[in-house]
């Protein structure tokens, strides 16, 4: 039947209650839901206002938000819009939600494949993500299923038009659609947060800047007191640990020659992260513990791609993931080649390295190493700069002890010298200056045998020696004059320079025969006395490589100060051989100017004989006849003796017989 005009009337009044009614929940919605925006505003500001921490100050903020909009989880973090990297900040995850594989503060966040989330900060928008939708990003899709998330909100956290982070919460629970208020409201308080994170930042930068100029200056302070190498390395790793805010690294010292690297100070951190976040993102139970530094192991150079990198580039090597295969395989042409894990630059248990190189002259002779082993924060600019500049500030007191030792050595081995020479040069007898060469030669260089050789009228000769088990069987030995390529010694004395062969027997065959076998480091020293070669200095060694240019320089200053006091020696014996000749000569003649006959008298013995006090002297008898039958006898004694005493001796005979010559 129709409707009367009363129940139309009735029916309009209802509707207008319902309208009214309905119009007013509303109204009471969004004053409820201004009054929450106004409470989360206002304790945002509050928190803003009032806290000085500016972490404080965002674990608060993220807090509001994610009870402000009841969701199960949320987070805060900035974005390094260089590395393609965001790092989490602040986390909140609601009591009542659960959450697998929490994301937590320190998290790296790699956004180079993840196109989606760098599409929201460039453009700057807020994004929504729905699990069931079937347009989601595969790698969205795979972020949100391995923590269990159904909805996600990210929005962008600017800062004087500059994207710096994003704000992103999760709903974990069930299927979230985010309205336009809601977002509306993340808008304004993310303009909030993105200030406050900002402040965070330029108070990190501000901490930062303090931390390194503390930390150099405790350095620089530390290696302005003599301290020997080991204590400034042990002092600059500490330094450089603390004001990294890490605990765990290495100093490095290379050994070119041995083709290996020697960790010199380890500081070792006895509470690494229980778990790590592996490559995929899922935390990893920590295992059995793995490849470890200890002081005093050795990483091989060799085919080392770490070493090879940092050697080319001349700049920090980052390992940012110590399991990668890279680190342990040489390059494909290096056979046989058997690299420690790590490359041995670090533990495996860390979660990133950073190898800086210790230069001293501009030559990499080392490396500070620091490990991250308690999150998987990636290694940022300004933490590769700081330690750069530890290991430049290591590189230069490394450098100021090698100068101080160095002058110190020079100065030590002066004084030997002076002592050496003074000691030499105490006696003209050759074979005592001999004695005392090889004496002291022990004390400015190591040896095993050494012998020193002279150079005579036709050949060499090895006049003595020191060290060897059978003496006999080289001191007499003899080697020609004139050059012979292929006998080390002579080479060296025609060339008037010093020669050191690390293993030479490689070079010259006769060091393989018997009696030089046991020779393995050989150096030879020209002896250099007035410009003329006189003979050399061998010195010799059992270990391959035993000197260095530093003993081969020390032992050339040795030669050229025993050298003239040798060829002083030599000349004196030369002198006194010649003096004995001719006092010889000179007794030869003054016995025939003695009588060689004793007069034959009837009735009478007669004899005579002189013992000089040395070879030749002025005593003197003679006979001789001032007429028949008569026989005269001169006795005379001159003062003094030797050669003066024998002359006047002479001309005292010769004046009695011109004088008893007959008219």
């Amino acid at each position: 039947s129709d409707f009367s005009q009363d129940d139309i009337h009735f029916f309009e009044s209802l509707a207008q209650q319902a309208s009214a009614a309905i119009n007013n929940a509303r109204l009471f919605e969004e004053t409820q839901r201004s009054l929450i925006e106004l409470e989360t505003l206002y304790a945002a500001s509050q928190a803003m206002a009032t806290r000085w921490d500016s972490q404080d100050v965002l674990n608060t903020l993220v807090r509001h938000v994610v009870e402000a909009m009841n969701v199960s989880f949320g987070f805060i973090a900035s974005w390094d819009k260089t590395r393609t990297t965001g790092l989490v900040e602040a986390v909140f995850a609601h009591p009542n939600a659960s959450v697998n594989n929490p994301i937590h503060p320190g998290t790296a966040l790699e956004l180079a494949q993840r196109a989606t989330v760098s599409k929201m900060l460039d453009q700057q928008r807020p994004i929504f993500l729905d699990l069931s939708n079937p347009a989601l990003d595969d790698i969205e899709r795979a972020e949100m299923e391995k923590h269990g998330a159904q909805s996600r909100l990210i929005v962008p956290l600017v800062a004087k038009t500059q994207t710096i982070g994003w704000l992103e919460l999760w709903e974990t629970e069930k299927e979230r659609i985010f309205t336009a208020d809601e977002v509306r409201l993340n808008r304004t308080l993310s303009s909030q947060i993105g200030i406050a994170l900002q402040n965070a930042q330029y108070m990190k930068q501000t901490q930062q800047t303090l931390d390194e100029a503390t930390a150099l200056y405790r350095v620089a302070s530390a290696l302005t007191t003599r301290q020997d190498p080991q204590s400034i390395m042990s002092t600059v790793l500490q330094e450089c640990l603390q004001a990294l805010q890490l605990r765990q690294g290495s100093v490095v010292l290379f050994d070119f020659a041995g083709k290996q690297g020697v960790v010199r100070v380890h500081l070792h951190d006895d509470q690494p992260a229980k778990t790590k976040i592996a490559a995929n993102g899922r935390d990893t139970a920590e295992q059995q513990p793995g490849y470890k530094t200890l002081e005093g192991q050795k990483i091989p150079l060799s085919n080392n791609p770490v070493y090879e990198r940092l050697m080319r580039t001349r700049q920090s090597v980052v390992i940012s993931d110590p399991t990668a295969p890279w680190l342990t395989q040489p390059r494909h042409f290096a056979k046989n080649v058997q690299l420690p894990p790590v490359g041995g630059w670090g533990s495996e248990d860390a979660y990133s390295i950073l190898v800086n190189p210790i230069k001293i002259q501009e030559e990499i002779t080392g490396v500070l190493t620091v490990e991250n082993t308690r999150n998987n924060q990636p290694f940022n600019n300004w933490t590769k700069s700081l330690a750069q500049a530890m290991a430049d500030q290591l590189g230069i007191g490394l450098q100021n002890v090698q100068l101080y030792e160095a002058e110190y050595l020079r100065r030590e081995q002066a004084e030997t010298l002076r002592e050496v020479a003074s000691i030499v040069s105490s006696s003209l007898h050759l074979n005592d200056v001999l004695e005392r060469i090889l004496d002291q030669l022990g004390r400015v260089i190591r040896f095993d045998s050494a012998a020193i050789h002279l150079i005579g009228e036709t050949r060499r000769r090895v006049i003595a020696g020191r060290g060897f088990a059978q003496p006999e069987r080289h001191i007499g030995l003899s080697f020609p004059i004139k050059l012979d390529p292929n006998e080390p010694g002579s080479v060296v004395i025609h060339s008037r320079q010093p020669a050191v062969h690390g293993n030479i027997s490689e070079q010259y065959p006769s060091f393989k025969e018997e009696i030089h076998s046991h020779i393995k480091s050989w150096m030879g020293v020209p002896l250099i006395a007035r410009d003329k070669v006189i003979g050399l200095i061998t010195i010799d060694h059992t270990e391959v490589n035993a000197y260095t240019e530093e003993d081969v320089q020390m032992a050339l200053a040795f030669a050229n100060q025993v050298a003239v006091a040798l060829e002083n020696a030599r000349l004196y014996e030369i002198e006194v051989r010649e003096l004995e000749r001719e006092l010889e000569i000179a007794q030869q003649i003054q016995e025939t100017l003695l009588p060689q006959a004793v007069p034959q008298i009837p009735g009478l013995d007669i004899a005579g004989r002189i013992i000089p006090a040395r070879q030749v002297g002025g005593d003197f008898f003679h006979f001789f006849s001032t007429g028949p039958g008569q026989l005269g006898v001169a006795i005379g004694d001159v003062s003094g003796k030797g050669i003066p005493a024998a002359l006047y001796m002479a001309a005292g005979i010769t004046a009695i017989d011109t004088q008893i010559e007959p008219d």
